[in-house]
């Protein structure tokens, strides 16, 4: 799956996730892979949340009030379900 980004306003941050995503895009299909996009699936629900993944509840928080880079459950169960969709599909 595509990596999501901690704060869609960043442009550093976001500019080097949509690289490497464009390089995943590129690659998976000579290999026969489907690629989960769950860079779209955090930045959707991010939104109301002012682009911030950890605002959003998506991240797990630190005891200072950042959150770190590993999803909560509510995280992982959105990039399950952006798995599951895939599957459902096939």
């Amino acid at each position: 799956f595509t990596p999501y980004a901690m704060n869609y306003k960043d442009p550093v941050e976001v500019g080097g996730l949509l690289l490497l995503n464009g390089v995943q895009a590129q690659v998976a299909p000579l290999y026969n892979v489907t690629v989960a996009d769950v860079f779209d699936a955090f930045l959707a629900a991010d939104i109301p949340f002012g682009n911030n993944s950890c605002a959003a509840g998506l991240l797990i928080r630190l005891a200072d009030g950042t959150c770190n880079t590993h999803p909560t459950l509510a995280g992982q169960t959105l990039i399950a379900q952006t798995i599951a969709a895939l599957l459902d599909k096939k």
